[in-house]
């Protein structure tokens, strides 16, 4: 809210460049103390200039073909691709000398336990939710 606002305000163009300027910087830090703590200078950047990014999307191109967001998946294809072959080339082939048992169930359980979590915390501001989900049990 506050970036889509502070867009309208200062400018879009601005508030995009305040955004990720130190969204940027944040990565240069020269030791990993430093990057772990710029961590929340970078969300508070990109929090700050998506909403502009956003908006100026939809501003500058019209609805229809030109607003088609397919290319942008094919960014990632070279990076993909990099990793790839680094990966195939720089890593050495591994295998652990006893595989242990994967174990779905805690793996079921880490997957749905945070989306059941942000459900509840959701839902808590709805005054008939409570009630339903009683219905359930």
């Amino acid at each position: 809210m506050l970036g889509g606002r502070l867009g309208d305000v200062l400018g879009r163009r601005r508030v995009l460049l305040l955004g990720t300027t130190p969204f940027g910087a944040a990565g240069l830090a020269p030791w990993f103390a430093g990057l772990v703590a710029a961590r929340p200078l970078q969300g508070a950047g990109e929090a700050i200039a998506l909403p502009a990014a956003m908006a100026m999307i939809v501003l500058m191109f019209p609805e229809g073909s030109r607003r088609s967001r397919r290319w942008i998946f094919l960014v990632s294809v070279p990076f993909i691709l990099v990793v790839l072959l680094a990966a195939v080339l720089l890593v050495p082939s591994e295998r652990p000398a006893e595989p242990a048992p994967m174990d779905l169930p805690g793996s079921l359980l880490l997957i749905a336990a945070p989306l059941l979590f942000t459900l509840g915390v959701i839902e808590a501001g709805e005054a008939d939710s409570a009630m339903a989900y009683l219905d359930l049990v």
